[in-house]
């Protein structure tokens, strides 16, 4: 078995590239005067805008129809905001200067092109047209090329010294353009599959897409093609994405590579609530092999009653593009959705004996039940290798690769078997509940009712009758009760009737929402009645309810929030489940083994995870340097948007020699067991909405009360919580100082003990994808290492890579989606299967003290990954941050929260 002892991070860095002919590009902003005019004239603000705060424009459809229409150009805002740059062109490696005459042109058709689909489509759903054409046909005709003014800059990138804001996305375009640019091409050895023999001196080469995602996004092209024994064809292709970051305590530039993978339809595609994204590969006379794709998504349109509607386009690209260039190259939504091979692959014509492709849809799931794709989802060890490898090689005059990490050997949990995971420690949960536990099983089948009595059986460890296992009447409640240890554990079983049937909205209330709050309070009503029917003095009430998912009801009329508002009312938490599958493989279908596999995971989660139980590791640091007595803090802020909207900042903390979790809450003074925690967020007077000052306020305070001397591993997650404690950036942090505002840290008097762990995930790609190797680096002996691993180039940075979970492809790291590798049932091409991508976690031990050993601390950080006893694979991050997130699912929408009155009272 091969060992792997280094990492490899997908990074570059980037080399002083003053003067080289990368740098050099020229820069236009939105001209000032047209902004101006079509702020005055065609798009006011509305009346609850802040007159004082900029205003963006509409100008997606026209910049992106630019840079497909112009494959020398860059575009970046797409608002209209002054001192920001709108286009880009690279004025040494990038062909002729864009022709300033065709933008004016570009800006002026492509805005009425998009006002015109905008107005047609408020007309088709019976709105009111938005935009007053006359007003801004009368301001574009007033747009003059001597308007356009530009700068020919230097993009400055320097070892140690910071990008400018905008370069963090015109540097990776800048990437990307260079490698198409020179017909940059991965080498590889194909298979044929027939005579299964190799095939030497294969190449693909990269078109660039017009996403803008935090950076560049190129696809392989042509798309490769799977053909499986029927000659059904499966079109697919690498996606190579580049992004510019930073690191914390280093401000030098580095390009972080992720390598995915997309598939494009081809069999017909429809989803009645999702857009469906739509690849527009350039319409456009002047395209070339630079020229991005243009991204676009179409999007079914139900009319007012919900009952129809049409498929048109979602965004405004589609007619702009239409507008501004030859309409017979664009597809109908419709036609393109009923086939979209046929718009990847065009059949030959006479006149057009080698078609180029028209539009590409990417395969994903939910496009329905015809929409099905052969292709395995992620990127082996091998590939990524080999793409880095030669992406490396092909920008070596301006970049170098990161070098690997080195591993570090640190002790965690065993994965558990499905029996120890099941079973709970009465002890820890009776210390988690106050010591007596009453658990409802609502069942609305006898499927269902087995497999919930089944899992409450393995996870208390409880002892059915013969006469409760199988009544005579399986509608007969019964009430189970049993002593396990210091638990007492009651256990009720019974139909839930018409409290799980759909809501009935009361056609005689005109309005739809209020219809809806009607029909939702009354249930919450019933709830509330049954579970406080017959309580259990003292006890800590739970309850898993069989009901159908959110497709079996529509929005009005799906009773699972008003139902859980009514437990909560009662102090009852709650874990739904569904009712039993038909058996079977494929989507909507499950194992004979379901309904019980899914039975124990929703006990699980609702005994041990709403509970907090942990299960933290025998020995916390490393093996030969153990800490003791650890108190470990997670900061976090749970945010929800719309009727949940929320703002919250709370702390979860692990307490040694507690077996759970406790929670502080902003508007609470003490620290809550998991359980009270998520009954308290149902307090309807609690304020949800924080400023960024009172979160931060309330961090400065945790810390405060925890720092009594006793030793505190402290984690916050960067994307998390930087929005609103800028002084976590990676611009801000300095070490062995905590600050939440950088303009003022916390004082070192209040943080004895404490040591900070800032992370950060894979998100926004902030950190890079990885692949593991021993001393030798080759397409056989790369793989997944599950460790922590210490940065070379600064010794305050580590990395956490988790195991492989049980649920991931079993596509082998050696494989290749190309290329044939060696197992025991002879050569094979891995094309098909699902292969796991590992994700990184960046630990950075922000606050140390005199003597503290920065491998020891870090350590908890990838230890605490493993300790959450309802999940046998390794979470993302910490247990207190993966708690903490979780909290946020109790947020139920206010219309659910708002207080509760008995109507009978």
């Amino acid at each position: 078995m091969a060992i792997y002892d280094k990492l490899q991070p997908m990074a570059l860095h980037v080399g002083d590239i003053t003067g080289h002919p990368l740098g050099r590009y020229r820069a236009y902003e939105f001209p000032t005067v047209w902004a101006t005019a079509l702020r005055n004239e065609v798009f006011l603000p509305y009346d609850d805008e802040d007159p004082d705060q900029p205003r963006g424009l509409p100008l997606w459809a026209v910049t992106n129809a630019i840079s497909a229409l112009m494959p020398q150009v860059l575009t970046h805002d797409a608002r209209g905001f002054a001192d920001t740059t709108w286009l880009a062109w690279n004025t040494a490696a990038n062909g002729p200067a864009p022709d300033e005459n065709l933008i004016v042109e570009c800006v002026r058709g492509g805005l009425i092109a998009a006002a015109m689909n905008r107005n047609t489509k408020a007309v088709r759903r019976g709105q009111r047209p938005p935009i007053d054409l006359d007003a801004l046909a009368a301001v574009v005709t007033d747009f003059r090329t001597e308007d356009l003014q530009h700068d020919d800059r230097e993009l400055r990138v320097t070892p140690g010294t910071p990008l400018a804001r905008e370069d963090f996305l015109v540097l990776p375009q800048l990437l990307a353009i260079t490698l198409v640019s020179t017909n940059w091409q991965v080498d590889y050895t194909g298979w044929d599959r027939e005579e299964e023999k190799p095939i030497p001196g294969r190449a693909f080469g990269w078109r660039r897409t017009a996403s803008h995602a935090g950076g560049a996004e190129m696809v392989s092209w042509p798309p490769h093609v799977y053909t499986s024994k029927n000659g059904t064809r499966y079109p697919w292709s690498y996606i190579l994405r580049l992004t510019a970051q930073t690191m914390p305590f280093d401000a030098s530039p580095r390009i972080h590579t992720h390598v995915g993978i997309r598939r494009w339809a081809r069999s017909p595609v429809f989803d009645p609530e999702r857009a469906i994204g739509v690849h527009l590969l350039s319409p456009s006379p002047w395209a070339d092999h630079t020229s991005p794709f243009g991204i676009a998504s179409i999007k079914w349109h139900k009319s007012r009653s919900g009952s129809d509607g049409f498929l048109d386009w979602n965004d405004d690209l589609a007619p702009t593009l239409a507008r501004l260039t030859s309409a017979t190259r664009l597809p109908t939504p419709k036609a393109l959705a009923r086939d979209p091979l046929g718009h990847l692959e065009p059949e030959p014509t006479e006149h057009a004996p080698h078609p180029h492709p028209i539009a590409g849809v990417p395969f994903r799931y939910g496009l329905g039940d015809k929409c099905k794709h052969a292709i395995g989802d992620g990127v082996s060890a091998r590939d990524r290798w080999r793409l880095f490898t030669q992406l490396q090689q092909a920008l070596a005059d301006v970049t170098q690769p990161v070098q690997p990490h080195t591993k570090i050997r640190v002790g965690t949990r065993s994965r558990p078997s499905e029996s120890d995971l099941i079973c709970i420690n009465p002890t820890h949960l009776a210390a988690a509940t106050e010591n007596h536990l009453e658990l409802i099983l609502l069942f609305d089948s006898t499927v269902m009712r087995s497999a919930l009595m089944d899992a409450a059986a393995a996870a208390l460890g409880l002892t059915w009758t013969p006469e409760e296992l199988t009544p005579a009447d399986p509608s007969q409640v019964i009430e189970h009760r049993e002593q396990k240890g210091p638990l007492a554990v009651t256990v009720r079983v019974e139909p839930i009737g018409a409290l799980g049937s759909e809501l009935t909205p009361n056609p005689t209330i005109t309005s739809r929402k209020d219809r809806a709050a009607a029909a939702s309070a009354e249930r919450r009503t019933q709830g509330f009645r049954y579970f406080t029917s017959r309580p259990t003095p003292t006890s800590a009430r739970f309850a898993i309810i069989e009901m159908r998912n959110e497709d079996s009801f529509t929005a009005d009329t799906d009773p699972k929030k008003a139902l859980k508002a009514g437990a909560l009312d009662a102090q009852v938490l709650t874990q739904n489940i569904t009712p039993p599958k038909p058996q079977g493989r494929g989507p909507g279908k499950e194992s004979e083994d379901g309904p019980r596999q899914r039975a124990r995971s929703s006990t699980r989660d609702l005994l041990i995870r709403q509970t907090g139980i942990v299960t933290p590791p025998d020995i916390l640091g490393l093996p030969d340097e153990p800490l003791q007595d650890i108190t470990t803090v997670g900061l976090w802020v749970v945010r929800r948007n719309g009727d949940s909207r929320a703002v919250l900042p709370l702390a979860v903390a692990r307490i040694p020699d507690e077996p759970y979790v406790r929670v502080r809450l902003p508007y609470m003074d003490e620290w809550l067991p998991m359980r009270r925690a998520l009954l308290a967020l149902s307090d309807t007077a609690a304020e949800r909405v924080f400023t960024s000052t009172q979160v931060r306020e309330f961090f400065g305070e945790i810390t405060a009360e925890v720092c009594d001397g006793s030793d505190i591993a402290l984690f916050t997650l960067a994307q998390n919580m930087r929005g609103l404690c800028k002084g976590l950036t990676n611009d801000n942090l300095r070490p062995d100082v905590l600050a939440f505002d950088p303009d003022g840290s916390v004082p070192a008097d209040q943080i004895k003990g404490l040591r900070h762990l800032r992370l950060r995930t894979n998100l926004r790609h902030e950190t890079s994808q990885v692949f593991a190797h021993g001393d030798a680096v080759g397409e056989t002996s790369v793989g997944h290492a599950a460790w922590l691993w210490e940065d070379v180039d600064h010794p305050r940075r580590f990395y956490s890579t988790p195991g492989k979970p049980s649920t991931a492809g079993k596509g082998s790291p050696q494989g290749s989606r190309l290329e044939a590798h060696l197992t025991k049932y002879g050569m094979r091409v891995d094309t098909l299967a699902d292969v796991w991508n590992p994700r990184l976690l960046e630990i950075t031990a922000a606050v140390l003290h005199p003597g503290d050993n920065p491998k020891a601390w870090t350590a908890i950080a990838h230890q605490h990954r493993y300790i959450c006893a309802h999940y046998a694979d390794p979470l993302a991050i910490p247990a207190e941050l993966h708690l903490a997130n979780k909290i946020g699912e109790y947020l139920l929408p206010r219309r659910e929260l708002e207080r509760f009155e008995d109507v009978s009272s």
